[in-house]
């Protein structure tokens, strides 16, 4: 475990524990439907070109009909090793996408960006890599990110909640650049997006947090741990 490459999914799962990095490692997770819809926005937002040689989009069919369980079978054989998207996801999509390119400034930050890139390197002496939605050379790099609400309140929520600070941190340094923004669009009408930029304080704490929690790896000595070796007070939340 100790010999692998840290990215910034692997390094949340050693946050919550050792435990959650060893079975992340060892038990890598199925795809989930969010996770197939998020990169179906991505590419067609990001990388139209690519989209039609990467997805099919699938009409619905009755499979309790014969005509139906013959169209599935059909259409499944058709669409090869593509990704199957559903119709009313693509129209989602496509609502997305419009409104991204619709919101001035996101347009702006992604041109001329270089799009869904690997990009690996070393954060402070530990090797790391991952795929960065979009960045300019020299300069800053993007995550586009979908959500049920793009609104300043409940993004940073969102962001706090899912460390999405850590994230910027682990690809600030691998990009080697000194800003980073999030282009957040809904998932449902009025299809609202919103633009972020990380703001130095939470750039200056989420280094710290990225730097503490590879100090902890480092000393860690791979063998499996829970929360705690010892017995923990449990106290009454706060707001009780």
């Amino acid at each position: 475990m100790k010999d692998s490459i840290l990215s910034s999914s692997s390094l949340k799962k050693f946050a919550k524990s050792p435990n959650h990095f060893i079975d992340y490692k060892e038990n890598p997770q199925g795809d989930k439907p969010e996770f197939a819809f998020g990169r179906a926005i991505h590419s067609f937002v990001l990388e139209h070109e690519k989209f039609d040689d990467e997805y099919v989009v699938f009409p619905k069919f009755d499979k309790r009909t014969k005509e139906g369980k013959k169209g599935h079978a059909e259409a499944m054989e058709a669409a090869g090793d593509k990704a199957h998207i559903t119709e009313a996801d693509f129209g989602m999509i496509k609502l997305m996408d419009t409104a991204v390119k619709a919101m001035l400034p996101a347009v702006e930050l992604l041109m001329d960006t270089q799009r869904e890139t690997h990009v690996e390197g070393t954060i402070y002496g530990v090797p790391f890599h991952g795929y960065v939605d979009a960045h300019k050379e020299g300069a800053y790099a993007i995550d586009l990110k979908s959500s049920r609400d793009s609104s300043p309140d409940s993004f940073m929520r969102d962001a706090h909640n899912m460390d999405y600070h850590l994230q910027a941190a682990v690809y600030r340094h691998l990009c080697e650049v000194d800003r980073f923004y999030w282009i957040v669009v809904e998932k449902s009408a009025p299809f609202n997006v919103s633009v972020y930029m990380q703001s130095p304080d939470a750039m200056q704490k989420s280094d710290y947090h990225l730097k503490s929690l590879i100090d902890k790896w480092k000393a860690w000595d791979g063998k499996p741990k829970s929360y705690s070796d010892e017995i923990m007070t449990l106290d009454l939340p706060r707001w009780a």
